[in-house]
């Protein structure tokens, strides 16, 4: 089932349970995230060459595979944030000026630019390729959000989880001296969609900016300050590979700062 056909099964049964119990919130999100991505490691593109090259006597018969070194140069990077979302909030709980806001929300984040050098592995050549490829991620997540009501801002604090959508896309290649020959075999690595658990948390604090009392709707404006992972991403196989070695990155995590508006209908 693809994440397209979940996240609608999900949000069905939601805005039922919502319209059911008599409120929905219909939340848009909007900010910017703030990630620092890294994929140090060593991939193997070609394990059959030292046996070719042995044959033609070129290398030695205890050479070993063509194994290319991808070091990042790590820097932060801002790209943008969105998100939509329903929810339904249980309103006084537990006796207490305390709101809890139920709310399921599709996020898109661009994550990015993985970039660095490429060493690769070719005897007596100690040239170096610059490479680069981006990386977004596409989520749903299940987040509750707890809310201080006893003031008119009203703090809160949130936690959630779901699943991502991660892609690594745009892979692409040059020589850090373009006068240099580099007689390497060329790592074209492809795009490639990974599924991955996805988390979050943050606090922030909201406040109500206008009440509807004819149609019902409150509109309540929040700022937050958020940790988000999306898990791993990996890019696939280049064209040219005798292995199934991918270049990856283990953690695509960000920061980020997001406003929302949320309008709570009932």
């Amino acid at each position: 089932m693809s994440m397209k056909r979940i996240f609608l099964t999900i949000l069905l049964l939601f805005t039922t349970y919502s319209a059911q119990a008599g409120n929905i919130d219909i939340i848009l999100s909007g900010g910017a995230a703030f990630s620092r991505l890294s994929n140090n490691q060593k991939v193997t593109v070609d394990e059959l060459i030292a046996n070719r090259y042995s044959v033609s006597n070129s290398l030695p018969p205890d050479s070993i595979p063509i194994t290319n070194q991808y070091d990042t140069h790590q820097s932060w990077q801002t790209g943008p944030l969105a998100g939509i979302g329903i929810g339904h909030t249980l309103e006084q709980i537990f006796n207490q000026p305390l709101s809890l806001s139920l709310n399921l929300i599709a996020y898109y984040v661009d994550l990015g630019q993985v970039k660095g050098l490429e060493y690769p592995f070719y005897a007596g050549n100690p040239d170096t390729l610059n490479y680069r490829f981006n990386a977004e991620s596409y989520a749903l997540m299940f987040t509750p959000r707890l809310i201080l009501t006893a003031y008119s801002w009203q703090p809160f604090i949130f936690a959630g989880i779901g699943v991502a959508q991660n892609r690594l896309f745009d892979f692409s290649e040059t020589a850090t001296n373009p006068a240099a020959n580099i007689g390497t075999i060329p790592t074209r690595f492809g795009n490639q969609n990974v599924y991955a658990f996805a988390y979050q948390m943050g606090i922030g604090i909201q406040h109500q900016i206008y009440h509807d009392t004819k149609r019902k709707i409150q509109y309540i404006a929040s700022v937050d300050y958020r940790y988000m992972n999306f898990g791993k991403g990996q890019l696939n196989t280049a064209p040219t590979q005798t292995t199934d070695h991918h270049l990856k990155v283990t953690d695509l995590s960000a920061q980020a700062a997001v406003l929302s508006l949320n309008m709570r209908f009932g």
